[in-house]
């Protein structure tokens, strides 16, 4: 699905895994330190720079999503 959103072309340093079922993708970016940062980014329009950080954890990354729970 990566291929197919052209994730290369507009955010190379994100590798999409998911999604709210919407408007929003999850995926890792990928630092240049070699560490990985769960993030959440828009679809349209998909860009690293409007990617928004939910942690460097799996913990941090289900607990962010979780404080949007209603």
């Amino acid at each position: 699905m990566n291929t197919d959103y052209h994730v290369k072309e507009f955010a190379p340093n994100l590798l999409l895994f998911g999604s709210d079922g919407g408007s929003e993708a999850f995926a890792f970016r990928l630092l240049d330190d070699g560490d990985i940062r769960f993030v959440s980014v828009p679809f349209v329009p998909m860009s690293g720079d409007s990617a928004v950080d939910f942690g460097g954890t799996f913990r941090e990354f289900k607990e962010r999503l979780l404080s949007f729970a209603v």
